[in-house]
């Protein structure tokens, strides 16, 4: 079994992602002591797209969903005097 360290996440990133694809287990330390295997998983689905995760963005839906919402108009002089507010606000000194 191989074996990576904590420090060695950063920089043997590419070697730990080609074990795991590989289906190894990688023994992981932290200050010589073990605290975890890191084992590949086979399966090709994406994370993020698999069932009880997030969903893929459908932009039907999106306008769908957000045609109903009523916002007012505003105008680029209250944008920028909303952003002046905010800086101010943040840094205490006047912006010219």
């Amino acid at each position: 079994m191989d074996y990576i360290t904590t420090t060695e996440l950063r920089t043997k990133t590419k070697q730990l992602v080609k074990a795991l694809e590989a289906g190894k287990s990688v023994l992981l330390l932290h200050r010589s002591k073990k605290i975890g295997i890191l084992q590949g998983d086979n399966t090709s689905e994406k994370a993020f797209m698999s069932p009880g995760n997030a969903q893929a963005f459908k932009p039907e839906s999106f306008e769908k969903d957000t045609k109903n919402i009523d916002l007012d108009p505003v105008s680029q002089e209250e944008i920028e005097n909303l952003y002046r507010q905010a800086m101010e606000q943040k840094h205490v000194k006047r912006i010219s």
